[in-house]
Order: C-alpha cells, then structure tokens, then sequence
C-alpha cells in the first residue's frame, strides 16, 4: 500500500474515523490493528518478524527492570555494608547485560541476516574466486521485511534505556506494540523514543478539527514535495547517474546537486505526510529534519539531516564505545605517548569510525555505501583535525564567522561536499563512481552551451517549469522555518488567500503530480 496510492488514501481516511468513533478505551487496540493492516498489505508473512521483535522486547523489558528492582530491593535491606551493596548492584549489572546481550543479539542477528547475509555471500565468493577455487555459494533468495531497519533499532534504543534506567518498562503489551508498529512511521521513521512518543501516543484522544486542518496542510507540503519536486527531477537525475557517460562534467555536477535535492524533497515530504498523518490522530513526531542545507559545515549537516537516526547512532554507538574502558585506556596511552589533545581526540575518532561504517552499512549492504560512510568520516576527522589551524587562518584573513558571505559561502561548500558525496551512494558501484569524479574533475567541456533540455534530459518543458517552481517554494519555505519566521506569515497571510493557496496546491498536485501514474516509492524505504 504506497502512500501514493487511491487505496492509501481510502485507508487513512476509515482508520481515522473508527480511531474516533470507537469508545476511547478502544483507540490503543484499534490503531494497532490498523498499523498491522497496513503492515500486512505489504505480506501477511513479514507481521511474523515484527511479532517476534515486539513479543522479545516486551519481556526483555519486564525482565530487566525486574532484575532492577530485585537488587535494589536486596541493596536497601538494613545491615548491608558498602562492600555488600557493590557487590549486589555488580552482580545486578551482570546479570541484566546477560539478558541484554541475548536479546540484542538475537535480534539484531535476524536484522543482519536478512539485510546483510548476501552481501557476506558475494563477498566470500569474490575471495574464493581470487584463489582460484571453483567452490561458489548460491545467493539466498531473501525479501527484506518492510521497515525492519527502523522498527529494530526503534525496540532496541528502548531496551537500551531501559537497561540504563532511563524510564520503566511498559507493562501492557498492545502500548508496546503500538509503540514499535504505529503505522505512519514504520516505512521511514522517525526513530521514536519511548519516553517521547508514549504521552500523545497512547492518552485518549478526541476528535479536533483543529487537528484536522493542521494535519492536512503538512500532509498536502509532503505531497506536494514528493509529486512536484522529487518525482520531477528524479527522472533527470535518474539519467545522469545511469549514463554518465554520456554527459559532460557540468551535467554530471548539476545531476550530483539535483539527486541531492531530490533526496531531501523525498524524504521531507514523506515526513511530513507522516506528520501530519500522526497529527490528525493526536500523536507528535520529531520532525526529522532541520533545514539542513543551510548547514555550515558537514558536522552541522548531519546533525540537520535524519535527527532521529543521528542521535540513535550517537546515544546507542557512539558514546557507549568512546566511553568504554578499552577506548579510554587507548586514549591515556595516546596522551602519553602524542600529546593531550591527541589523548582526547583519538577515543572520538575511534568511535566515528565504527558510527560511519555502521551507518554507511546501514544505507545499503554493499562496499560502496560503507565507502560512503567512511568518506563522511574522513572529512569530519580532518575538520576536528585541523580546526585550530582553520582558525588561525580565518583570523589572518580577517573572516569572522557573522559575516554573512562567509556564512553563505560556506553553505554553499557545504551543499556541494555533500552533493558529490551522493555520487558515491547513488552509483551502480565504486568503478561507476570512480569514473564519475574522473568525468568531473579532467574533462571539461568549453564549447558547451547550457539549455534546459540538456540540463534536465528526460523531463518535458512543463515538468521543468514544475519542477524549478517547487524547488524554488521548498526554498523559501526553508528560508522563513530557519528564520522562525513560518508562522508569522501564515498569521498574517488573510484567511481567503490562504484557503485559495491549499485550493491552488491541491489543483497543481492532481494535474501536474502524476497521480495515476506509476510512481515509484519513497527513496528511505529501501533501507
């Protein structure tokens, strides 16, 4: 069931009205039967994997605070010496992390098989064939379950703090699995936090039209973005990335930046149709996304970019691993031997590495997206590396970060650092993209004349229009949000005017959208 489909539409539209018709104590179980509907049109045998990963993580759960609890409770009887209490909470410590570690285990296991086991395969093969021995292992015919990524990492970030104490564990089953299969968030996310998402997510809700209106004008922007902007220049960019070799350097590069921005319309308009789906039910998503080409530098981009993954990575990975004991000793040794600065960063970078890889991988199971990852990582280390020379530089040349063509100028790098970075996640593979950035940086074209028809090859003159019309509200839209300045026009935009607007989006959306055609999904899905 595509979120651009009619059935879609039907579908959102019944569940909201049993949600609300349904006495209140009802609404928990009926918008999880809904979720697993939604789920199930997808196939009936995938409900099984997601099943299994709630059932474990709701007893996980209850076990681990139960051991809490236990020796708490035994760390309070009267009598106990300080030596006594260590010792209770460390044998409290580990027998948790041993249910931990099961469960963990088990079910990131199945998460890594499924997405990762033919990707080991290749790579097995590749090795056996270099030494000449004719042993080839059949690939598995595997069908990756929908949203397993997001809802995995979702349970699991909720075990983790549960193991940490961060909240208690929830002791009603269909709250859990409401929480790890809420419908409008499992294809993309966002990544929920238990303690985030449960007060609108499970509180009884009545109907508002308030709601209502505020729900669908972020579901018409989302729709908006994904028919009249990704889908538009998906096709011109689909075509510079499948024959590049085709095109000069300057196509090549304004295909790198259009994927980029196909990209980000993408997914933001799927976030906020789930947004808004969520909002008509009376449940707050994070937003996911911050504006993020208005970042400064690519640190600032991918703390702009998929928040809830971000802060998943850095909560669950990133500080756990620079924060152990191995990564700390590492770090002493480091201070002794090059220095105190270098016994700070080395435990950081340490942990980037691992975060980067893990996220590359997380994109996609091939060498080309950890590759990708790993890049991302090398420039952020370079930038820590080199800050203070950085400054000192600025300081020279007398450049103060509030100047505002600095600002800009570095917005613009920062675009462009990253569009070229997609050249590396959107290619058929590294040799693809290796000759892509050899194409961009050694033949040039002087005699080459711009026109719309070679920049955007594939597109129709009308869909360009579209197109460039989208991008150019998507930009002012991101313009008055970074400026916190979004709700202040709408206040003071009329009332007719603004109703003829939506009137206006929505005619647009139905004749130059697509709809009833055969699009694609939305691009995150995939992963």
């Amino acid at each position: 069931m595509s979120f651009v489909s009619a059935s879609f539409f039907v579908f959102v539209f019944f569940s909201v009205c049993v949600y609300f018709l349904v006495p209140k104590k009802w609404q928990n179980i009926v918008l999880l039967v809904e979720s697993y509907v939604f789920y199930a049109s997808f196939g009936w045998k995938y409900i099984g994997f997601i099943l299994f990963t709630t059932v474990t993580t709701y007893l996980v759960g209850l076990k681990v605070e139960g051991i809490n609890q236990a020796y708490a409770k035994l760390r309070a009887e009267q009598g106990k010496t300080k030596e006594e209490k260590a010792e209770l909470k460390r044998k409290g410590v580990s027998e948790k992390r041993k249910v931990m570690i099961l469960a963990l285990g088990i079910n990131f296991g199945i998460w890594i098989f499924i997405k990762y086991i033919n990707f080991f395969i290749g790579n097995v093969n590749s090795i056996t064939g270099i030494f000449g021995m004719e042993r080839q292992f059949e690939l598995l015919e595997i069908v990756i379950p929908l949203g397993i990524s997001y809802y995995t990492f979702q349970a699991m970030g909720y075990l983790i703090d549960i193991y940490r104490g961060k909240y208690a564990a929830e002791r009603n089953f269909v709250r859990m699995a409401l929480f790890i299969g809420f419908f409008p968030q499992i294809v993309q996310g966002p990544f929920g936090r238990y303690n985030l998402l449960a007060p609108t997510l499970f509180e009884n809700h009545e109907f508002s039209w308030e709601r209502l209106a505020g729900g669908l004008k972020k579901i018409l922007w989302g729709y908006f973005l994904k028919l009249l902007v990704a889908d538009k220049l998906a096709v011109a960019a689909g075509e510079f990335f499948s024959h590049f070799d085709y095109y000069n350097n300057l196509q090549l590069f304004t295909g790198c930046l259009m994927f980029s921005i196909q990209l980000y319309a993408d997914f933001l308009g799927y976030m906020y149709i789930v947004l808004g789906i969520a909002k008509i039910f009376g449940v707050e998503l994070d937003e996911n996304f911050r504006r993020p080409y208005f970042a400064q530098s690519l640190d600032e981009f991918w703390r702009r970019w998929h928040t809830s993954l971000g802060t998943w990575f850095r909560d669950y990975m990133f500080y756990p691993i620079s924060m152990s004991k191995f990564v700390q000793n590492m770090g002493k040794k480091s201070r002794a031997k090059f220095g105190t600065k270098a016994g700070k960063m080395i435990p950081n970078y340490f942990a980037l590495f691992f975060v980067w890889l893990s996220t590359g991988l997380w994109h996609g199971a091939s060498w080309k997206d950890a590759i990708w990852g790993l890049v991302n990582c090398a420039i952020l280390i370079f930038s820590l590396q080199f800050e203070e020379l950085y400054g000192k530089i600025k300081e020279k040349l007398h450049i103060k970060d509030e100047m505002k063509w600095w600002q800009i100028f570095r917005m613009v790098r920062t675009f462009v650092i990253v569009g070229l970075l997609r050249i590396i996640s959107n290619s058929s593979g590294m040799r693809s993209a290796l000759i892509m950035f050899k194409r961009l940086l050694t033949e040039w074209d002087f005699s080459f004349v711009p026109s719309m028809e070679n920049m955007f090859p594939g597109m129709s003159e009308m869909n360009i229009v579209v197109a460039l019309i989208g991008v150019a509200v998507l930009w002012i839209a991101d313009i008055l949000r970074e400026k916190n300045k979004m709700s202040l026009v709408e206040e003071k935009c009329p009332l007719m005017l603004r109703y003829c607007g939506y009137a206006l989006a929505v005619c647009v959306i139905v004749i130059f959208g697509g709809l009833g055609e055969s699009l694609g999904g939305f691009m995150y899905a995939q992963f």
